[in-house]
């Protein structure tokens, strides 16, 4: 066992040494965490919409109802709906609120990765230098 972990963690060690020679360059990392925040807020912007379809798609059909038998069912999906709308909303609300007093949300919607101490950031290169 103690074998399978060594080889595992030695590949992927093997696998991480491009990336040790790309972290001089840190326009190359906000590229890639720039391109991970804007997939990131797409399909959270599409799993609200789908939440709000679904929503309002059980509010009509609970409206249009006519068998009191099957009134009950929907009105579970409605409040189901509801619910969840509502705690998508406050974690989302709770996380960026966190973001902005913590100090990690940007105000451009990009991220920027600080310099080490002692190095400035040239806006022409990309990278950091004296």
């Amino acid at each position: 066992m103690k074998n399978k972990a060594f080889s595992l963690s030695a590949f992927a060690a093997t696998l991480l040494v491009p990336a040790l020679a790309l972290a001089q360059n840190f326009d190359y990392a906000n590229k890639w965490i720039d391109q991970g925040l804007k997939w990131l807020r797409l399909s959270i912007t599409i799993i609200m919409i789908v939440m709000t379809l679904y929503f309002l798609l059980g509010v009509f059909r609970y409206i249009s109802e006519k068998d009191p038998t099957k009134l009950k069912d929907r009105r579970t999906v409605v409040i189901n709906g509801l619910i969840g709308l509502f705690i998508a909303v406050s974690v989302w609300g709770i996380i960026r609120l966190a973001g902005t007093t913590l100090g990690t949300s940007s105000q451009n919607g990009s991220v920027d990765i600080a310099c080490p101490p002692g190095l400035k950031f040239n806006p022409t290169t990309g990278v950091c230098g004296v």
